[in-house]
């Protein structure tokens, strides 16, 4: 028997895990070997120093990507719509 495609719910916290991983990865490339490369991204214009740009944002994230990958066994409650869970 062939394998099934995954279902709706699957893909969707395949997705979710693959994005936090790639946010994880983004924020500690901010934040260490690639900062400069993601400071020069910093238009000359914005009145922020680029340094704190960059690591805010690296910080901002981390946090996003954490919280992607925490929550992706979370249950919906029970009034969410059954096909959207």
């Amino acid at each position: 028997m062939p394998p099934t495609a995954p279902t709706g719910a699957t893909a969707r916290k395949v997705g979710q895990v693959a994005l936090g991983a790639a946010l994880l990865l983004a924020g500690t490339g901010h934040l260490t070997a690639q900062r400069e490369e993601f400071q020069a991204q910093v238009p000359t214009w914005f009145p922020v120093d680029p340094d704190t740009v960059v690591v805010v944002s690296g910080v901002v994230e981390l946090a996003l990507g954490a919280a992607l990958i925490a929550t992706w066994k979370q249950r919906f409650p029970d009034f969410w719509p059954e096909g959207n869970r």
